[in-house]
C-alpha cells in the first residue's frame, strides 16, 4: 500500500461520516469507479488459451467447442477471428497453438509450471474482483434498506452523494463480516479497518432489547467485540478460556436471557471463530491452557 493511500485511510478513519466511495475505500482500497473498471476488465481464467511469441503474421478464424453446461439443451461453440502479428506475444486458443508451433509460426512463451501459476493467479484475481463487486452491491443495498444510516436522503440522489454515518457502517460490518468475505481484501487495508475502527471504537448501543431474539443479537455483538479485543492481546487463547472466564460469563448473564434461551457451547464456539477472523489470528495447536487466572 502506498504512503499516500495509507495517509488517506488514516484520515478517513477519524471522521464521523463517510461518502459511499470513502466507505468502499476503507474496506477495499478502491472506489466504485475502480471496482466497476476491474470487473469489466478482469476475465475468468482461460485454460484453453496459450501465449505465443509470433514469428510470422497470421490471420485466423477459429471455433472452440465448449463443454456441456448444466441446464443447457445444446452445447455452444465459441468462435473468433483475429490477426496474430509477428513479434507480438499473442493469446492463442489451444486448438490453434499446436498448429502454430508445429509450423514454426510461433514459439511458446510459457512452461507448463508457468501456465499453471498464471491460471491460479487469474482465478484468484477474478474471485477477488467478483467479491469486491458483490460487497459494493451489498453496501448499496444496506443503505437503501436503511440498515446503514445516512445524513441525507438517498432516494433522490446517486450513491456518490450519500453520506453514511460511521457507527452505522461499522455495526453493519461487524454483523456481516463473515458473509462479506473480507478475506479477499488487502491485509494492510483490513488491518486499518480492524485496528483503527472495529476494535478501537465500541459500537454505540440502542435501547435495551426486549425480545429474546434481540437480546441474543445484542449478546452476540458484545461477546464477539470483547473476544476480538482479547484475542488481539493474546492470540493463543482457546475456547476453554472463553467458556470459563468470569467476564464472559457475566456478559451472558447480563443479557437477561432465560436459562433455556442462552447460547449453547456450539454457538459460543462459532462466535469465538468470528472473533478470530476479526482479530486476524489462528487458533493455537496443542493442549489448551487451564490456568484461567493467569490469562485474565
Amino acid at each position: 500500500m502506498s504512503q499516500k493511500l495509507k495517509k488517506t485511510l488514516e484520515e478517513l478513519a477519524s471522521r464521523s461520516a463517510w461518502t459511499f466511495d470513502e466507505a468502499l475505500l476503507l474496506l477495499m482500497g478502491s472506489t466504485s469507479h475502480q471496482i466497476d473498471y476491474k470487473k469489466s476488465h478482469t476475465l475468468p481464467p482461460a485454460p484453453d488459451i496459450r501465449y505465443l511469441l509470433m514469428s510470422e503474421t497470421k490471420e485466423m478464424t477459429w471455433s472452440i467447442k465448449e463443454k456441456q453446461q448444466a441446464g443447457r439443451k445444446e452445447k455452444k461453440n465459441r468462435t473468433g477471428h483475429r490477426i496474430y502479428t509477428k513479434g507480438n506475444t499473442e493469446p492463442v486458443p489451444a486448438i490453434l497453438a499446436k498448429k502454430f508451433i508445429k509450423n514454426r509460426w510461433a514459439e511458446d512463451t510459457e512452461s507448463l509450471a508457468e501456465r499453471k501459476t498464471r491460471l491460479k493467479e487469474e482465478a484468484s484475481q477474478y474471485q477477488k474482483t467478483q467479491g469486491q463487486f458483490k460487497l459494493m452491491e451489498n453496501l448499496e443495498r444496506a443503505v437503501l434498506d436503511n440498515d446503514i444510516d445516512t445524513l441525507n436522503r438517498t432516494n433522490q440522489s446517486s450513491s456518490s452523494k450519500w453520506r453514511l454515518t460511521k457507527h452505522s457502517v461499522l455495526k453493519w460490518i461487524n454483523n456481516n463480516r463473515t458473509a462479506l468475505q473480507l478475506r479477499h481484501f488487502p491485509k494492510d487495508i483490513d488491518d486499518i479497518l480492524v485496528n483503527k475502527l472495529l476494535l478501537s471504537q465500541p459500537i454505540p448501543k440502542t435501547a435495551r432489547p426486549a425480545t429474546n431474539k434481540a437480546k441474543m443479537n445484542r449478546l452476540r455483538e458484545d461477546y464477539i467485540f470483547k473476544a476480538t479485543k482479547k484475542l488481539k492481546a493474546s492470540p493463543d487463547l482457546q475456547f476453554s478460556f472463553f467458556k470459563h472466564d468470569h467476564s464472559f460469563m457475566n456478559i451472558i448473564r447480563s443479557s437477561k436471557l432465560p436459562a433455556d434461551k442462552q447460547p449453547k457451547d456450539s454457538t459460543l464456539q462459532n462466535w469465538v471463530r468470528e472473533a478470530r477472523k476479526l482479530a486476524n489470528v489462528k487458533p493455537s495447536v496443542g493442549r489448551p491452557r487451564t490456568n484461567y487466572s493467569e490469562q485474565q
